[in-house]
């Protein structure tokens, strides 16, 4: 029997799904990228999500640390979901399922005795050396889930990790098996680098989007509703920045690292007013001050307006706390239309531009929001 030769696939991060408690790392596997032009259907990472949140009582039954990691896999003849849990200190749990191949999506439980297949134990590698090197080494439950597998084309299947030390993505190894060998979602400042802020520039395209999918994915799937989500994540996988920067004299901003984009801000000055949307940070990296840091680089850009206006979802109450803590108050509520298909009620809040510039200087360590452009 001939097998066939292993061919690379590509990897990527679908960001860390919170479901009822539960943090869970989920990464996506193709096997077509980048042929078509998804690297997966946003109707299928729902439904694997869907699937994962409805199944929660499989994964309730022994004590646990409500952590884990999920891969979704779109292969060559298969689409399968691996749910992998951690239990006991050093004992990794699993579940199988996979859907039809063709039709919309539709996940079950495997009724074989299906582990993984070569290209999953990629990722199934990975993460068990990041939980022996940060919580079986003594360190937060925190510095494991912000350890990743770096996006890219896995060229041989080898996720091993030759330096002394077990960093977030070993810049030994990596550089020489994956194309694109660091885009972990890591903290910065445990290395003691500060991120930027910067202008965004076409070179950021694909790093923009992989923040907002992300971003998104955290908040608007709880608030919104997964319908709405779908929507999204397909606007942006046909539409690209577009979707965010439309061209209509915008400017884009965002802080960065050497490495990653970690939050992202658009503004556009109008008259006396200085609009701002697209306002996020990375969810594993909020509570770390880039909020903050973030606004106040968009403050000191503005240049002619005399307030700043921004709307914010009225089911964000975090956002908004963000945003009155740096000095901005509700004006008026209004229903915006995020998508031709999505609306939703929020809040316009407003700030003086020399109130704002104050307010930032003195909270370096806030909530991050979520916000929209204007209609």
């Amino acid at each position: 029997m001939l097998i066939p030769l292993y061919t690379p696939r590509h990897f990527r991060r679908l960001g860390t799904w919170y479901i009822s408690g539960w943090r869970i790392k989920a990464y996506g596997i193709s096997a077509h990228a980048p042929e078509k032009e998804q690297f997966l259907q946003p109707e299928l990472i729902i439904e694997a999500r869907s699937f994962v949140e409805a199944n929660l009582g499989r994964i309730e039954g022994a004590p646990h640390y409500s952590v884990g990691f999920v891969i979704l896999h779109h292969g060559s003849s298969a689409k399968t979901l691996l749910t992998q849990w951690w239990v006991n200190e050093c004992v990794c749990m699993q579940y199988a399922a996979q859907s039809n191949y063709s039709g919309q999506p539709k996940f079950s439980f495997t009724k074989s005795d299906l582990m993984a297949c070569a290209y999953e134990l990629v990722a199934i590698d990975f993460e068990r050396r990041a939980w022996i090197s940060t919580v079986m080494s003594g360190k937060p439950i925190e510095d494991y889930l912000e350890s990743w597998l770096p996006d890219g084309l896995n060229l041989r299947g080898i996720s091993r990790c030759r330096a002394n030390v077990f960093m977030t993505a070993c810049r030994v190894c990596y550089p020489s098996i994956l194309q694109k060998p660091f885009s972990p979602a890591w903290n910065p400042l445990d290395e003691g680098m500060i991120p930027s802020f910067r202008a965004i520039t076409p070179d950021d395209t694909a790093d923009l989007q992989d923040l907002w999918r992300d971003a998104w994915t955290a908040t608007y799937g709880p608030s919104l509703g997964q319908n709405a989500l779908s929507a999204m994540l397909e606007d942006i996988e046909r539409k690209g920045t577009a979707s965010m920067l439309p061209g209509s004299g915008e400017r884009g901003h965002c802080m960065a690292s050497d490495h990653q984009i970690l939050g992202s801000a658009i503004v556009a000055e109008r008259g006396a007013i200085a609009y701002l949307w697209g306002m996020y940070v990375h969810p594993s990296q909020q509570r770390k001050g880039l909020g903050s840091r973030l606004l106040r680089g968009v403050a000191a850009t503005i240049e002619t307006a005399e307030k700043v206006e921004i709307r914010v979802l009225v089911s964000s109450p975090m956002a908004i706390g963000f945003y009155r803590k740096h000095g901005f108050t509700e004006t008026s509520g209004e229903t915006i239309e995020i998508l031709d298909s999505v609306k939703a009620s929020a809040l316009v809040m407003s700030a003086n531009i020399e109130s704002l510039k104050a307010a930032v200087q003195g909270n370096p360590n806030s909530f991050i929001a979520t916000s929209n452009k204007p209609a």
